[in-house]
């Protein structure tokens, strides 16, 4: 696996495992308060591969670092 910060969950058995936390609440832009992925992402995440998974946890983590600010 190359180098690189983890954006949140380990791989689990060669998949990236999903970083929902079962506090599914949208805000105003259909965002995640539990987990912080779009709804569309949401959508998506059970046909994603793992690369497109791992977009998808970084993203996640870059909204919660902004939205901790």
């Amino acid at each position: 696996m190359p180098d690189r910060a983890s954006p949140g969950p380990a791989l689990r058995g060669g998949s990236v495992a999903s970083p929902c936390i079962r506090r599914c609440c949208l805000d105003d832009n259909d965002i995640c308060l539990g987990c912080f992925r779009s709804l569309e992402e949401i959508e998506a995440w059970s046909l994603a591969d793992d690369d497109a998974r791992l977009q998808i946890l970084l993203s996640a983590a870059q909204r919660k670092q902004q939205a901790s600010r």
